[in-house]
């Protein structure tokens, strides 16, 4: 569920126009939400997989003890 930091295909030359760009989600673990900007996609990943920035996770769990989070909800928001 980790991604690297960059701009990501939001952020750079192709993409822009993706409606996705302007929207954020609202991700809720173990009782804490957090409201995170879609900066890029995962072409590879399953339509309910999220991929975070590092700071967004570490805000769930230890980055570097936890390598994903499960049962986690989220939903589409404006920015």
């Amino acid at each position: 569920m980790l991604a690297r930091a960059g701009y990501g295909s939001c952020g750079g030359t192709t993409h822009m126009n993706d409606p996705l760009c302007k929207q954020a989600v609202l991700i809720t673990y173990g009782g804490k939400t957090i409201k995170v900007p879609i900066r890029d996609l995962c072409p590879g990943c399953a339509a309910n997989h999220l991929d975070l920035s590092r700071p967004a996770f570490a805000q769930f769990a230890n980055p570097d003890a936890v390598p994903r989070l499960t049962a986690v909800s989220w939903q589409f928001t404006s920015v």
